[in-house]
């Protein structure tokens, strides 16, 4: 696990193990953003007293009675679609750029269109 540490674009470029470990990064954020989901949706259907109401109340509350908790299931939806994008096109060529954009969720500053086309150019 601790050869992952060392991974930088620059010493990896062309490397499968770079790309790997990529993918395990993309997964990750992939993963929690389902969760993130799931707790909204959860949130929407608790049962009063349920196993997840006190832990969901807290956190939800507010958003249900403000109306934004539609707001954050499309704001999961577009960083899971990003992400699903840039793990689609992920190769040999891309890591650099995949691996700037995933740094500081970079890749949330473009709409689905502009990624897949900054995407596609850096096949080439």
């Amino acid at each position: 696990m601790d050869s992952l540490i060392k991974f930088t674009p620059e010493s990896l470029k062309n490397h499968a193990a770079f790309v790997e470990h990529l993918l395990s990064i993309i997964d990750t954020k992939l993963q929690f953003v389902e969760y993130r989901t799931s707790k909204v949706i959860k949130s929407m259907v608790k049962e009063p007293y349920g196993q997840f109401d006190v832990l969901l109340h807290d956190e939800f509350d507010e958003d249900l009675q403000n109306g934004e908790l539609f707001n954050h299931i499309e704001e999961y939806s577009r960083t899971t679609s990003l992400l699903l994008l840039m793990r689609t096109n992920l190769c040999d060529k891309n890591t650099s750029l995949i691996y700037d954009l995933l740094s500081n969720d970079k890749f949330l500053e473009f709409n689905d269109i502009e990624l897949e086309k900054k995407l596609i150019e850096s096949h080439y």
